[in-house]
């Protein structure tokens, strides 16, 4: 496995593999009149901490491949909203960074505020795009209005975790996990039943932009709302079926109340029975029951033929506005999306690769998922993938808050599906810009 540090063995494990690889993608920068090759220094900015020590060290073996190069990463944001505001004001401030890692569900914002850089040029000067590793569903994520504006760097998929040792008391298969929400549920019921401390399961529904919430919706054909964005999309029936799910899982998988990072904690404990939830947790959870109890992962349930999950994670996003800038960034785009880099991402996060050349290449992933079911239980979703969606207007964040607020009076029993529906209706129509 590759692995990322500032020892002589990263450089001879890591660098010199990269620097032959890239050096089939790389072009050379123009030389000033003496022949020299301009410095440049690019900035980039992230929205999560967990991702630093990363950015940092991949830093470092790009530039040993590019001296002409200099990347600084900038203090990461606390979460994808808080950095998507820090862009904003930057961008009002003349202080943009050269690449930003944008969360997915946010890139439409930076287009639509003439931030994010389009790439189309970029990707057509390459002879053969598709031969780098990007192709499938990959590049769709970060593409509007038939214009690509990023290359996705780190790919969230939903699935559902389960403790195995649980499911074996339920009475249930580890080889053969639930394939439906019904035979879910009717599972976490079994755990519940066991007389345990253990919770029967717990639907991650607080993650960020409401994305667990869209995975059911979007498997189902439905949307948040529809293209031309003037009617809510979650208000008929698929709405309500997922509401319904969330309202099984309090009631028969006796979730409780608990924040997220409780919930998280309390699987990795071994006290919670499935946890639908997204696949980057999957290096964390596996170290944590090491010796403890079995991690199982399973495909999230997609129940029409029509339906699709949104792509969670990050995606590389060009914000420079000079062309020698945008030349420079988008080698650095391309290594960071490049194989050995992707190699490495997947290992250590669980992530889904960017890169596709990755999954059946030897030399890269294709041990790793022949000998990790867990693994391929996000690589799954790869075929499936939308982008995912991030509501219109100022108060974006505010309708993400609001619609979580509603989730929770369900998974608590205080409203029922319906009732909790015309409500959370009502309130982010209120939040939408007038039409």
């Amino acid at each position: 496995m590759t692995k990322f540090s500032s020892s002589s063995a990263r450089q001879r494990m890591f660098r010199l593999p990269i620097a032959l690889s890239l050096a089939v993608v790389l072009t050379s920068f123009e030389t000033s009149e003496t022949g020299a090759a301009e410095s440049i220094v690019l900035e980039v900015t992230n929205s999560s901490g967990s991702y630093a020590k990363i950015l940092e060290e991949t830093a470092q073996d790009f530039e040993a491949a590019n001296p002409d190069i200099r990347i600084l990463v900038r203090k990461p944001a606390e979460r994808h909203e808080a950095h998507l505001q820090a862009t904003l004001r930057d961008a009002v401030t003349g202080n943009l960074a050269d690449v930003a890692l944008h969360g997915n569900h946010l890139v439409s914002i930076v287009v639509k505020r003439g931030i994010a850089q389009p790439i189309d040029d970029l990707i057509a000067k390459e002879k053969d795009i598709a031969s780098l590793g990007y192709s499938g569903a990959v590049p769709d994520i970060a593409r509007f209005d038939g214009r690509t504006y990023g290359l996705p760097w780190q790919i969230s998929a939903p699935i559902i975790f389960y403790n195995g040792d649980l499911v074996r008391l339920a009475g249930g298969d580890p080889k053969n996990l639930p394939k439906t929400w019904p035979e879910i549920i009717a599972l976490a019921e079994r755990i519940q039943a066991l007389d345990a401390e253990a919770m029967g399961g717990f639907f991650d529904y607080l993650t960020n932009g409401n994305w667990t919430l869209q995975a059911l919706l979007n498997s189902r054909g439905a949307y948040m709302m529809n293209d031309a964005e003037t009617e809510i999309g979650f208000a008929g029936e698929e709405g309500l079926w997922a509401l319904q799910i969330l309202r099984d899982f309090g009631r028969r998988g006796g979730m409780v109340d608990m924040t997220q990072k409780q919930s998280q904690q309390a699987f990795a404990a071994g006290s919670i029975g499935i946890y639908p939830s997204y696949n980057s947790l999957l290096a964390k959870f596996e170290k944590a029951a090491d010796g403890k109890f079995e991690v199982l992962a399973g495909p999230w349930p997609i129940p029409s033929e029509s339906g699709r999950v949104p792509a969670g994670g990050r995606t590389l996003v060009i914000q420079a506005k000079d062309p020698q800038r945008i030349a420079a960034a988008w080698r650095y785009v391309k290594y960071m999306t490049g194989p050995e880099v992707q190699t490495f991402l997947v290992k250590s996060k669980g992530a889904v690769p960017a890169n596709t050349l990755v999954i059946k290449d030897s030399r890269y992933l294709a041990d790793y998922y022949a000998g990790s079911v867990n693994a391929r239980a996000g690589l799954a979703m790869l075929d499936y993938f939308k982008p995912w969606y991030s509501f219109p207007g100022e108060h974006t964040v505010k309708i993400v808050d609001t619609i979580k607020d509603h989730l929770r009076t369900v998974v608590i029993g205080e409203k029922v599906p319906e009732e909790a529906m015309q409500s959370m209706i009502a309130d982010v129509r209120a939040l939408l810009p007038a039409s």
